[in-house]
């Protein structure tokens, strides 16, 4: 998942990362894992702003 390559890339932690969007490190870890359905565009734009990434860079299926 895109989310946790930026994450690794930044070399953040969940917890870090977390503390940075505001986004819970559950709902971090059920996202890199692809067992969450129904991500809201919000959390998206929480997660991409902590990154300093676009939400469309944060959702783009890998290559």
């Amino acid at each position: 998942m895109t989310l946790k390559l930026e994450r690794v890339k930044r070399n953040l932690t969940q917890k870090q990362l977390q503390d940075l969007s505001g986004v819970s490190m559950v709902t971090i870890r059920k996202i890199e894992k692809g067992t969450i359905e129904n991500v809201t565009l919000v959390t998206y734009k929480k997660l991409a702003k902590a990154l300093d990434i676009s939400v469309e860079e944060l959702i783009k299926e890998e290559e």
